[in-house]
């Protein structure tokens, strides 16, 4: 069951501090409070929104059609009857409904409230050739606002949709896109930036709530200048960059949001057009694109070229730039502690940022030697640095190291712990707070540099890449 009278009361009451529209979903509460509409209409000065969905549209109403029905035409006329009590009442009705139920609808609305003509697809995404249909069949019937909500299944599926979804709204169309599930928040996130009249938020916390939408995201400061800035890699469910970005945004007040989008490597060319198009101003690469990104770069900075991986994106003049973080990130934290060089180095794994610690390391003095599951991947990664190579279970490699860099999701093996005090070790991984391992290496004496402070050193070198004058990049070489 949804919430009660007073809990639904409660809600509207916290919502009016922070929202702009406060939407009914009657299909939602206890009968109870479709009992006393009255009084939940009358509980906030906001414009409201009237919602008696369907479960076949993404709603809980599960009873006899015709009753919905009956219902909706009721409140209508109450409404109607008393436009001083209801000034800003809007009401949703199915794009599907027959056209005598809602030219009937419509000629109770037309002088004290207004039409939003939705339509919800909770399996998919359409096409945007089936979009385009879906828009016009709408626009056959004259409503206030067109909502078109759809389910996205992957991040790249929402901004092409949003994408879509501009065009419109640039044209005039009065639309309101939303991808549902956790693959679209964005099209929540980014809806003021975009032009979209509204859009939509839930009060209970999780994505696309409305307090992470107002807190997090700050969107009703968003304008049309407002910066975008995201994180692409998969997963990035684990990531804490919508965090730490946000947050130094709101209290620098620079005008930017920070979005998470789960973008594979069969995706890129479409995430790289569509960001084009929003337009992204800069992005952070994750695991596993660091490497692959490369091939989309219009140019990049030399560290880049020869680590062979970048982690920050800059967009500018239709162009695309690459940099990394990783690797000053990683030597600066090792020389808050001690010196790099000449020093013994242990990289665990070969991904992007095991390349981009590696030759930061080496460009300092350090002796590198890499540590792959993978050994002929782990050579080729090796050999230009001059380092050895060791397999994944080979004890020895641990014994002789200065300093330990985990690179991997995985923890570090039990055995590689078994070292001299002295040893310093690295772990990227930003829940290593939390490994029992790592706890008791420190307890016994042992050196430790988390992933949290690793992930804000190289989040700090972002975000000055990001905002400072991108003419120095003129001169730098295509890796293309």
């Amino acid at each position: 069951m949804g919430p009660s009278f007073s809990a639904a009361i409660q809600q509207m009451q916290q919502g009016t501090r922070k929202a702009a529209w406060m939407e009914l979903r009657i299909d939602a509460m206890e009968e109870e409070c479709v009992v006393h509409i009255d009084a939940l209409l009358r509980a906030s000065a906001l414009p409201k929104i009237l919602t008696f969905r369907r479960r076949k549209d993404g709603g809980r109403y599960a009873g006899d059609e015709s009753a919905r029905r009956q219902k909706m035409l009721q409140w209508a006329r109450r409404l109607t009857e008393r436009p001083d009590l209801y000034p800003d009442v809007y009401i949703d009705l199915e794009e599907d409904l027959d056209e005598s139920f809602y030219c009937a609808i419509q000629d109770l609305f037309k002088r004290h409230a207004h039409i939003i003509l939705s339509h919800h697809d909770t399996r998919q995404t359409p096409s945007l050739q089936e979009l385009d249909q879906i828009l016009l069949r709408m626009q056959a019937k004259k409503g206030a606002f067109y909502k078109i909500a759809v389910q996205s299944h992957r991040s790249v599926e929402a901004l092409e949709f949003l994408d879509w979804a501009k065009g419109h709204v640039q044209a005039g169309v009065p639309l309101i896109p939303v991808s549902m599930g956790e693959e679209g928040e964005s099209s929540r996130i980014l809806s003021g930036i975009l032009g979209f009249p509204f859009t939509y938020g839930f009060f209970e916390e999780r994505e696309g709530s409305f307090h992470r939408l107002v807190d997090l995201y700050r969107i009703p400061f968003h304008t049309r200048n407002t910066a975008i800035y995201g994180l692409i890699g998969d997963p990035v469910t684990g990531s804490i960059g919508h965090l730490a970005h946000n947050l130094f945004f709101r209290e620098q007040k620079i005008d930017a949001v920070y979005l998470k989008m789960r973008v594979r490597e069969e995706e890129l060319r479409d995430f790289f057009r569509y960001a084009a198009q929003l337009p992204v101003r800069g992005v952070s690469v994750t695991m596993p694109l660091k490497e692959k990104v490369l091939d989309y770069l219009d140019a990049a900075d030399p560290f880049v070229e020869r680590s062979g991986a970048a982690n920050t994106l800059v967009f500018q003049n239709g162009k695309w730039w690459g940099g990394n973080t990783d690797g000053e990130a990683i030597v600066g934290a090792i020389s808050r502690r001690t010196s790099v060089f000449q020093k013994k180095v242990l990289i665990l794994g070969t991904g992007g940022v095991a390349k981009a610690a590696a030759w930061a390391a080496h460009a300092k003095g350090a002796f590198v030697d890499v540590m792959g599951r993978e050994v002929g991947k782990a050579r080729v990664f090796a050999e230009p640095l001059g380092g050895g190579v060791w397999d994944w279970d080979a004890t020895d490699a641990w014994k002789k190291q200065d300093i330990i860099l985990n690179c991997t999701p995985a923890p570090f093996p039990p055995h590689a712990l078994l070292l001299p005090e002295k040893t310093l070790c690295l772990d990227l991984r930003i829940q290593s707070e939390e490994d029992p391992q790592l706890c008791a290496w420190q307890k016994k004496g042992g050196q430790v540099v988390h992933g949290k402070e690793l992930f804000h050193r190289q989040a700090h070198l972002q975000r000055t890449i990001w905002f400072r004058s991108h003419s120095r990049n003129a001169g730098n070489r295509s890796i293309n």
